[in-house]
């Protein structure tokens, strides 16, 4: 990936070029471009497929879309590449809450809290998904 070269000076001009690539896709995508924003976003995941940011925001533009499962492919492509990605994480467990996938959302917010307990965002996503799941007669855990 290009973050393993830090000091080779090309790498680090092409870094500063997907970072004002991404600054603009975040632009077009809040002002409702979220076509402009995709073709952005796939630029950088050309240069860089590992380039999680720009998977994450992807997963948003998608979702914007109505393309619901590319957006949750998407942001599991993120954190495949960083665990850690709070953005991707938080997106993540919202959409499959917001998809009535209650049971999968609260077991991903589990996975998550047992490596990252101080995950506050996470752990009250689980609380709503365990809601989501006893509302429907379901076990919670």
């Amino acid at each position: 990936p290009l973050a393993a070269r830090p000091l080779d000076p090309v790498l680090a001009i092409v870094r500063e070029r997907l970072g004002v690539i991404l600054a603009r896709a975040r632009a077009l995508a809040a002002a409702g471009e979220h076509e402009a924003a995709e073709l952005d976003l796939r630029e950088i995941l050309a240069s860089d497929p590992d380039h999680a940011d720009a998977r994450s925001d992807l997963g948003c533009v998608l979702w914007q879309r109505s393309e619901h499962d590319l957006a949750l492919v998407s942001w599991r492509q993120a954190l495949a590449v960083d665990p850690d990605h709070l953005d991707a994480t938080v997106n993540l467990a919202s959409a499959l809450l917001a998809s009535q996938r209650a049971a999968e959302a609260a077991d991903f917010c589990r996975d998550v809290l047992s490596r990252t307990p101080w995950a506050d965002e996470v752990l009250g996503m689980l609380r709503q998904a365990e809601r989501a799941l006893r509302y429907a007669g379901l076990p919670a855990a």
